[in-house]
């Protein structure tokens, strides 16, 4: 049982269970999984909206739908509502039956169903706390956390998951976004209202739940406007409507300015630095190449995630992110404030955070305008015209020195 981050221990909800298995299982995992996604790819069995467990996908890819929708919106005097529901135990309550009758539905081979059919039924669990060893217990429902074949069966459990006209459906694993674009919020509750209604229906019959109380509804939407709109409802609970959402790792503000997102970056990149702050200091006896490496590992990866579809906001937002870095350089340097940044990055060989940012968003938009999925090769030709800018400017950013 791993411990949940930021979770009050008292509590048995909040521990990861995590199935440790034999080396030998393992290897006999891989086979299964290479012939369940042969199946699965063969027959277009996952959905292009789910990018979650796949291939040549990652969450910046899911990212891009969102902010590209979102942006095209405002350049286009459209409200943009987004829908991003949590999950509850996914993994944990996966129904084996239909599970079971899904895979013969969708025509697997007898011999998989017979094997995966054996894998999930009669598995069994214990809890050792110190000395003590709890009871045998029957596991009833989901797929052990720590396979390698549970992402791939999640995925095919959820195929089928409900799509409407008008409204797009976001994937990444278990985390949901649904999103509709309109000419008056009033237009894109009652949208999202009717698809909650029909989304009610798949959750019910297949045993899938979800927590509303961590589930959010946003409005995108420029020019003042203050949301008096009823919250959404799902199985008699409320969607409250929020000013900001995280997804995939990034806030989403009202407004798409990422200023919320950038001010929880820089709170999490400080943390860390002042974690690291002994071994970076001039008391250190690391090496500079030793520093530079835990730079490059540790801290920078914080500020540049996803920069490929934040790297469009305003410059000073940027440039408060530069000032991050130059600060950590000179710590690794021992320089002092009166050295100019460009030496710090000469000399480190590190370039400058808008240049990174440009490389990173080049090479991810080139990848994204050749990738087989049809929903992410479209992104980088959608329409850019407009005063807001979109994901792919960030491949345009000027150089700050």
């Amino acid at each position: 049982m791993l411990p949940k981050p930021n979770k009050d221990l008292k509590f048995p909800i909040n521990f990861r269970p995590i199935s440790l298995i034999s080396s030998i299982a393992k290897i006999f995992e891989k086979i299964l999984l290479s012939r369940i996604q042969q199946h699965a790819t063969d027959n277009s069995i996952i959905p292009d909206f789910q990018h979650g467990f796949r291939k040549e996908t990652s969450t910046c890819h899911q990212l891009l739908r969102v902010a590209n929708k979102i942006i095209h919106g405002f350049n286009h005097s459209k409200t943009t509502g987004g829908l991003f529901l949590d999950v509850e135990k996914a993994f944990d309550r996966l129904w084996h039956n239909g599970l079971i009758y899904k895979m013969i539905h969708l025509h697997f081979p007898d011999y998989l169903i017979y094997i995966l059919a054996d894998y999930l039924n009669d598995r069994t669990f214990q809890i050792k706390i110190d000395a003590t060893i709890s009871r045998t217990g029957q596991i009833q429902a989901g797929c052990p956390q720590g396979s390698n074949l549970s992402p791939i069966l999640y995925n095919i459990y959820t195929h089928d998951f409900p799509t409407s006209p008008g409204v797009e459906i976001c994937l990444f694993a278990d985390d949901a976004a649904i999103v509709r674009q309109a000419a008056s919020p009033q237009d894109v509750r009652t949208t999202l209202q009717k698809y909650l209604m029909k989304l009610k229906k798949w959750l019910k019959l297949w045993r899938i739940s979800i927590n509303t109380t961590k589930s959010r509804a946003i409005l995108f939407k420029k020019g003042s406007f203050k949301n008096k709109l009823q919250p959404l409802r799902l199985f008699g609970n409320s969607i409250n409507w929020f000013d900001d959402v995280e997804y995939l790792g990034v806030v989403l503000d009202k407004k798409f300015t990422f200023k919320t997102h950038l001010d929880k970056i820089t709170c999490k990149f400080k943390t860390r630095l002042r974690a690291l702050h002994k071994l970076l200091n001039n008391k250190s006896r690391l090496s500079i190449h030793n520093k530079r490496s835990i730079y490059l590992q540790y801290l920078l990866p914080i500020i540049t995630y996803a920069s490929p579809i934040w790297g469009c906001a305003a410059a000073c937002h940027i440039n408060k992110l530069q000032i991050l870095q130059n600060r950590a350089l000179r710590l690794i340097l021992n320089a002092p404030t009166y050295t100019k940044r460009i030496h710090l990055h000469r000399d480190l060989k590190i370039p400058a955070l808008s240049s990174r940012i440009r490389k990173l968003a080049t090479n991810f938009h080139d990848q994204a305008a050749s990738h087989p999925n049809s929903l992410i090769n479209t992104q980088p030709f959608i329409d850019a015209q407009g005063i807001y800018k979109m994901p792919i400017h960030s491949s345009r950013l000027k150089r700050l020195f």
